[in-house]
């Protein structure tokens, strides 16, 4: 029993460092300056600070889709 539980925390940790890689490639290679500042934006978009646990979430949920 001892294997399987091994084998599979480092099927998560594998998981996980790819995910923290994933996302940190894309917050590298984003470039967010004036010109999305300067956009008009329509009413409904949700606030800034809303973005990064939405992305959190998203990133969260496919490390556990990925794993099951």
């Amino acid at each position: 029993m001892s294997t399987v539980s091994q084998s599979g925390a480092q099927h998560w940790i594998v998981a996980g460092l790819v995910t923290v890689a994933v996302a940190g490639l894309g917050a590298s290679i984003s470039d967010i300056g004036p010109w999305y500042f300067n956009l008009q934006k329509p009413a409904w978009q949700p606030p800034d600070w809303l973005f990064g646990p939405a992305w959190t979430t998203i990133f969260t949920l496919a490390l556990v889709a990925a794993v099951k």
